[in-house]
C-alpha cells in the first residue's frame, strides 16, 4: 500500500481521498494538493531523496538514475541556477566520482562550482562544500596539483568564513 503511494506520488498524481486526513473526510483533496507542491516539483524532491539515499547505500548507479531525473525536473521547474538545482547537480557529481565515472563528475563539479559562486557566493558553504567535492574529484583522476591548490583554497576560504577553529 506505501509502496503504492509513493510511485503515484513520483508519477505526480496527487492522493486519493481516504481515511488518512488529520482534518476528517478523507485526504486532501487534489486542489489542495497541487497549491502545496506541484507535481513535477514533487517527483524532483522523492526523486533526490531517493537518489541520496541510494548514494549512501553505497548504490551510485541507481543514485544516478534518480539524481538525473531530479536534475531534468528541477531544471525545468525552479530553473538552472535554483540553489536546490545546484545541490541536486552536486549530489549528481558525487554519484559518478563514486562510480568512478570522473568523465561525467568533474565536469559537472566544475559546473555547479561556478553557477554555485556566481548564485550564492564564492565564500557561500554550499559553494565551498562542491568545491571540496571538485578537490577529492581531481585527486581521484590523478590531477594533483588541481587538486592541492583547490583544497588549499577552499580551505582557506572556510577558516577566513567559519574561523580557524571551527
Amino acid at each position: 500500500m506505501a509502496a503504492r503511494r509513493i510511485d503515484g506520488l513520483i508519477r505526480g498524481r496527487p492522493p486519493r481521498k481516504g481515511r488518512h486526513d488529520p482534518r476528517g473526510g478523507g485526504r486532501r483533496s487534489a486542489e489542495d494538493h497541487r497549491g502545496v507542491h506541484r507535481p513535477a516539483d514533487l517527483e524532483a524532491s522523492i526523486r533526490h531523496t531517493l537518489g541520496t539515499t541510494y548514494h549512501y547505500l553505497g548504490e551510485p548507479a541507481q543514485a544516478s538514475r534518480q539524481l538525473e531525473r531530479a536534475l531534468e525536473l528541477r531544471k525545468i521547474e525552479l530553473g538552472p541556477d535554483h540553489p536546490e538545482t545546484l545541490l541536486t547537480q552536486n549530489n549528481l557529481a558525487l554519484a559518478y566520482r563514486d562510480a568512478s565515472r570522473l568523465e561525467l563528475a568533474i565536469p559537472l563539479f566544475e559546473r555547479t562550482v561556478a553557477a554555485q559562486a556566481v548564485k550564492l557566493g564564492p565564500d557561500h558553504l554550499e559553494t565551498l562544500l562542491t568545491q571540496n567535492n571538485l578537490a577529492l574529484a581531481y585527486r581521484d583522476a590523478g590531477q594533483l596539483e588541481r587538486s592541492i591548490l583547490l583544497f588549499e583554497r577552499t580551505l582557506a576560504a572556510r577558516s577566513a568564513r567559519l574561523g580557524p577553529d571551527h
